[in-house]
């Protein structure tokens, strides 16, 4: 019997031997699996790509990635549309319409509608006395993924506003920041971004 107690003993002093050797490298691989298992999903946003129809029936397929730089120039564009309604009008009957139009890119019941429909009757007002015109500044655009929100694009946008008046006309200088969204319902209306907010200095 003493000898059973004296031969487990020596086993269970191996045992503790090897178990101090190996149990550290253990711990970590089961640490590292825990950790790999349960890390936060990475949120990725996936856009449908931007389709044109051509008159005569087929299709063209614009952009299929999600890069920032693929829709820095539809941002862009957007922008530069909404600006010269914003900063540019006339009397003809041309403007309304455009502005009309235009709206569809500014999404409803936002801080941007409503202060689209403001400078628009402002607008409209002015055309009675003088009329303007908007020049972008391309050097002087920017345009970037929101860094708290990769769904959101945000275009400071710069360029020249022009008056004219029966006494002649005169040039200054704007700046507009836009706040977009990725549209994702472009397949009614085939815009890739709408307008949430906006702001200008004049």
């Amino acid at each position: 019997m003493k000898a059973i107690i004296q031969n487990f003993a020596y086993y269970l002093g191996v045992f503790k031997r090897i178990w101090d050797i190996v149990s550290f490298p253990i711990c970590v691989f089961l640490f590292a699996i825990y950790v790999f298992t349960h890390k936060p999903a990475q949120v990725t946003y996936v856009f449908p790509p931007v389709v044109v129809i051509n008159k005569d029936g087929s299709s063209l397929r614009l952009l299929n990635d999600n890069s920032e730089e693929a829709y820095r120039s539809a941002a862009i564009f957007a922008a530069q549309r909404v600006s010269r309604v914003i900063f540019g009008y006339s009397n003809d009957g041309q403007y309304a319409s455009n502005a009309a139009d235009i709206s569809k890119v500014i999404q409803e019941n936002s801080p941007a509608s409503r202060l689209y429909r403001d400078t628009v009757q402002k607008n409209l007002a002015e055309s009675k006395k003088s009329s303007a015109i908007f020049t972008p500044d391309q050097d002087g655009t920017i345009a970037a993924l929101d860094p708290k929100n990769r769904g959101i694009m945000v275009v400071i946008l710069h360029g020249f506003q022009t008056v004219t008046t029966s006494s002649g006309s005169t040039s200054s200088k704007v700046t507009i920041n836009f706040s977009l969204y990725f549209n994702e319902k472009r397949g009614d209306d085939g815009e890739v971004f709408k307008i949430s907010d906006f702001n200008f200095n004049s």
